[in-house]
């Protein structure tokens, strides 16, 4: 093994440590800030997969309000064993406090295997590199999600701490089930290499 190169657990302890310092002032901020990352995005699709903001994580409650007056569709995760499923949510207090964070009814209507070319994903992760390999949680639920839906534009959100360098000295070996995101966007810049059949360029 490299001697660049952690295991997993190391960088998701020393990411999570860093995270910890974050005020929810700097959350809401850095929301906020993300819209800008996301304008720049060419047609971006209509329909928005996101996600309740957890233990210091960019806030997406910001992005919540901006797609919404944009008139897009707006989905969010529910955990159901293994996997994850997303439910419509027009509005926010729809979402209910589940295990350790906000999810939706089970009764909304669920996103479908349609188009895909017409939504996109926000994807939390714990970290990133600068060409989209991402770092999750180490349950696996974003991965088999996306891999099931390969058609869906991935868009990677993280802090600027959580985007790391290949000769970092937090850089991890991506693995095969692991997803790489088309984008990772942080409150300043983006970073990323879309796959070649997604048609959504800079």
């Amino acid at each position: 093994m490299s001697e660049t190169v952690r295991p997993k657990k190391a960088i998701r302890e020393q990411i999570k440590s860093q995270r910890r310092t974050i005020s929810s002032a700097e959350s809401e901020a850095s929301g906020k800030r993300l819209i800008s990352s996301l304008k720049k995005i060419p047609t971006l699709p209509p329909t928005a997969l996101l996600y309740y903001p957890v233990q210091n994580e960019i806030s997406t409650l910001p992005i919540f309000h901006w797609a919404q007056q944009k008139g897009m569709e707006l989905y969010f995760p529910r955990m159901e064993k293994k996997d994850l499923s997303f439910h419509r949510v027009e509005n926010l207090s729809e979402l209910q406090p589940e295990g350790w964070t906000f999810q939706p009814p089970q009764e909304n209507k669920r996103f479908e295997n349609f188009s895909h070319s017409q939504a996109f994903a926000l994807v939390p992760g714990l970290a990133f590199t600068r060409l989209g390999d991402r770092l999750g949680f180490g349950r696996g639920f974003y991965d088999r999600f996306l891999e099931a839906h390969p058609n869906l534009l991935r868009l990677g959100i993280a802090y600027e701490f959580q985007i790391l360098a290949s000769e970092s000295s937090l850089s991890w070996k991506p693995e095969p089930h692991d997803q790489r995101m088309d984008w990772v966007l942080s409150p300043s810049a983006i970073w990323g290499s879309p796959r070649p059949e997604i048609p959504f360029r800079r």
